[in-house]
């Protein structure tokens, strides 16, 4: 078995009774520059590119658990903080990748949330079955309890 160091971005605290860590890699999830009020870079213009136009790509680490997806974002961008997305509330998950950018859209009905992130459809098995894993009781209980949203957002 794979064992992954969890200590950088994800605390003990923030994993709840009975959650164990299915799988992480580096990620990027993708922000409206506007919802945040930050100011464009001086060549932003370029990330139209690569399909981010009015976009921003947030650096961090993607986990997997068995009660959700969290990211964890690294402190060197300009928006850090984390967020989490029970797998009850993911209504469908996508592999909208381009040429060289491979993305995953988790849509949910609060909103979509789009990931630059490498072995798109594998991610996207491995969500599906961790949710297809879930009772109706876990399920249930995680609609309740489980951290979710992006209020631990810090624009700095």
């Amino acid at each position: 078995m794979r064992a992954y160091n969890t200590a950088m971005l994800v605390n003990d605290d923030e994993i709840v009774a009975g959650e164990r860590i299915i799988l992480s890699r580096p990620a990027n999830v993708v922000i409206a520059r506007a919802e945040f009020g930050l100011p464009r870079f001086r060549h932003d213009h370029l990330l139209r590119l690569v399909g981010f136009a009015d976009h921003e790509a947030v650096g961090g680490r993607l986990y997997l658990t068995t009660y959700r997806v969290l990211f964890a974002a690294h402190v060197f961008n300009r928006v850090t903080g984390r967020f989490s997305i029970p797998l009850p509330a993911i209504v469908d998950l996508r592999d909208v990748s381009r040429l060289l950018v491979k993305q995953v859209v988790i849509i949910t009905p609060e909103r979509p949330f789009v990931f630059v992130v490498r072995r798109a459809p594998a991610l996207i098995a491995a969500i599906q079955a961790a949710s297809a894993d879930l009772s109706s009781e876990q399920a249930a209980y995680l609609r309740e309890r489980v951290p979710g949203g992006t209020s631990a957002w810090t624009v700095g």
